[in-house]
């Protein structure tokens, strides 16, 4: 125990110093600035700044459902009140960070090492980073958003389901947390549900019934607040990020089977798809080496194995690497579990076992070693362009502006942002969706929602920029987890040409290095070229 106790806190130690590292390069390169590494948080960030104000969504007294979490805006707006600000992303990373590698750790060292033998210990020892990059632990804190959260309560459900299993009884802390993974985000229905049904199947009728009422209150509650503000049931994120969703929402039944078919083929040409697939088999093997006096692991396969095929049919992968890091650590602790007896019987040949152990985990940390070094750069990027459009917005050209990537722009900002990719506008949603989009759809949109201006990729409304947009800047950044490199200032409305033109060139004079921006009239001559 006490050797198992020191593992877990040389996990938390090795995470804090790695996060450490991260935030220190993140400093250097941003003067100080605690920047994420994706424009997302922000969003989640001003819908915080919003309920604190009796509102919901991204602009003052218009309510919209950009997030994709129930419950973290709501977190974030506890810590808000308080004085974190902007930290309190962070603060909630670390703090789910920090309890999933205690937890990892612990079952990692308890299936895999017979404490009495050196070499396993040091084998144990030599592997600990490596299963922590396995979990991408140490990157995704500076992501900000949720998916640290979401991690922890999957493994925690795994670890419930676990000691079902085995006839233990698990803390309703643990069972808690079949509630708090779909609140933390949608996906977490798919390891939700059937943990339910497993509480039914072992006769553990209280939680199961306490955990079905809160689940369908909390979701009701939700789906209530939405429809009381004339928004859809599912958060716009949701919709615009997934096409199944989008389909079975807008398009109907035959549409969304459809794309289910399609996004199952792209899971299995996705790596990250093949490897979440060959865990699948080997906990479906695991069954086969089940042994009668262990109980059997029914309930850890079952609800891992449903989770697993529910991203394989409906998930997605990537964006710097966060989409799919709560289904491999479900399987990463779930393999542990059900294998953990088998694991622990291999004692001469411990050299083998944990080599095989390095291959399996190195696979999968490889990406994430990856994104853990380019994690720097990513705030940097960041920093570079939507940082820097926020403060084109707040602070030199405080208009009404639209924008084609909500996040920074509309943080700790009072004037209106509308969301043209429909993150943070219902309208803009279904114009898109619909296919509706067009020079003269943007013109609409924009006078009646009185923007003046608008900060966009202008690559991404190729032949639908209206004729009437004057465009007069381009913001050049870096590109690592920005969508493109180049943001494109348009003047919508004419009559702030002066103005808006002033203001250009009072903010190109103040950007960093790292970005420059590029000044013409309307008429197309340059004024001013800043590097």
């Amino acid at each position: 125990m006490q050797g198992r106790r020191i593992y877990q806190c040389g996990a938390i130690l090795i995470l804090l110093a790695g996060l450490g590292y991260l935030l220190q390069s993140v400093f250097s390169l941003t003067g100080g600035l605690l920047v994420y590494t994706l424009d997302d948080p922000y969003i989640h960030l001003a819908v915080a700044e919003e309920i604190l104000r009796g509102n919901f969504g991204v602009n003052p007294n218009e309510p919209a459902s950009p997030s994709s979490s129930i419950l973290y805006p709501v977190l974030l707006s506890a810590l808000m009140a308080i004085g974190f600000g902007d930290m309190a992303p962070l603060l909630l990373n670390i703090i789910g960070a920090c309890v999933t590698a205690w937890i990892v750790a612990g079952v990692f060292w308890s299936t895999t090492v017979v404490p009495k033998s050196r070499l396993q210990v040091a084998f144990a020892i030599f592997l600990l980073p490596l299963l922590l990059l396995a979990l991408n632990l140490i990157a995704l804190p500076m992501v900000g958003m949720e998916h640290t959260l979401h991690v922890l309560a999957s493994v925690c459900v795994v670890l419930a389901m676990y000691q079902l299993d085995r006839g233990q009884s698990p803390s309703a802390l643990l069972l808690s947390c079949i509630l708090w993974a779909p609140l933390l985000r949608f996906e977490g229905l798919a390891i939700a549900l059937p943990a339910l049904v497993a509480l039914l199947i072992a006769r553990r009728f209280g939680a199961f019934t306490v955990l079905t009422f809160a689940l369908i209150a909390a979701f009701s509650a939700y789906v209530l607040i939405m429809q009381s503000f004339g928004l859809p049931a599912l958060p716009s994120s949701v919709l615009v990020k997934s096409s199944i969703s989008e389909a079975a929402y807008d398009r109907g039944s035959f549409e969304a089977i459809s794309r289910l078919v399609y996004s199952t083929l792209d899971s299995l040409r996705n790596p990250r798809g093949v490897q979440i697939g060959l865990a699948l088999g080997l906990l479906i093997m695991s069954l086969s080496y089940q042994r009668p006096a262990n109980g059997g692991h029914w309930l850890t396969v079952g609800v891992a194995s449903t989770a697993i095929a529910g991203h394989i049919v409906m998930g997605q992968y990537g964006w710097f690497s966060r989409y799919e890091v709560y289904v491999l650590a479900i399987s990463i602790v779930a393999l542990l579990l059900v294998w953990g007896e088998a694991l622990l019987s291999v004692r001469k040949r411990s050299f083998f076992k944990f080599a095989s152990i390095a291959v399996f985990l190195a696979v999968i940390a490889g990406p994430y070693a990856f994104t853990t070094l380019r994690t720097p750069h990513a705030s940097e990027n960041i920093f570079a362009q939507q940082y820097q459009m926020h403060r084109f917005a707040t602070d030199y050209f405080p208009r009404p502006v639209a924008v084609n990537d909500l996040g920074y722009v509309s943080y700790e900002n009072d004037v209106h942002v509308l969301d043209l990719w429909g993150l943070g506008s219902e309208v803009a949603r279904k114009m898109n969706a619909g296919g509706e989009r067009s020079a003269d759809a943007l013109i609409a949109l924009t006078t009646e929602e009185g923007s003046v201006y608008a900060m966009i990729y202008g690559d991404w409304f190729a032949g639908d920029i209206p004729n009437t947009w004057c465009q007069m800047a381009t913001l050049h950044t870096p590109q690592v987890t920005a969508a493109l490199g180049e943001v494109d200032f348009y003047l919508i409305d004419s009559e702030y040409e002066p103005e808006f033109l002033q203001a250009l060139q009072s903010f190109a004079e103040s950007l960093p290095k790292v970005s420059s921006l590029s000044i013409q009239s309307c008429e197309g001559t340059v004024d001013l070229n800043s590097d």
